[in-house]
């Protein structure tokens, strides 16, 4: 369906954000590439999602790869890590399939403790947008939605300390939510 991740590559200075660091420290600076994507939905879609899913695993390998090979001269430009995140669409079964997570990726959901109430990001019993737009409407006392949003991530100077959902309210004067899914935030500490 064409859809496709985007990445930008950002460089955080830490020296700028900590006067204790001093500008000239390797830990002073952290080239990060965040991805994102809104990968193909539906049950239908997931030989062409996992497809999507592959190739986007596959750049962040390489970038892990790439920083362990080389010299910290020829480094300057790679990114050190890297986040993927967004509307996956993603199942667990289709993760199985796939092997599980490449070695080096992490999930930030499962790394900040797996916490159960911050699991479902589509959720058509409390939120009604996405009620209003699907087949599936569980009973109240089945279980809840699905975790179509995720994030991973992949490099040795990130670690994952939390994971959060957003828009869990209503908008002010609307009747409605921001989305027909609830927002993703990751915490990270980098080194």
């Amino acid at each position: 369906m064409g859809r496709q991740a985007i990445s930008v590559d950002l460089c955080i200075h830490f020296a700028q954000l900590n006067s204790t660091l001093s500008a000239s420290s390797p830990a002073a600076t952290l080239r990060l590439r965040v991805f994102t994507a809104h990968l193909e939905s539906s049950r239908d879609g997931a030989d062409y999602r996992k497809a999507q899913l592959r190739q986007v695993w596959s750049k962040m390998s390489l970038l892990e790869s790439a920083t362990s090979k080389f010299a910290s001269t020829e480094l300057q430009h790679i990114p050190q890590a890297s986040i993927f995140c967004g509307d996956l669409n993603l199942r667990d079964s289709e993760v199985r399939e796939l092997g599980g997570l490449p070695n080096g990726i992490s999930d930030v959901w499962e790394a900040s403790g797996s916490r159960p109430e911050l699991r479902v990001t589509w959720d058509p019993v409390r939120n009604s947008n996405a009620g209003r737009f699907s087949k599936y409407v569980p009973k109240k006392s089945q279980s809840q939605g699905c975790r179509y949003d995720r994030m991973y991530w992949c490099g040795k100077r990130l670690r994952a300390v939390d994971f959060g959902l957003h828009g869990l309210e209503r908008v002010p004067r609307c009747s409605c939510f921001p989305s027909d899914h609830w927002g993703i935030l990751g915490r990270f500490v980098a080194s």
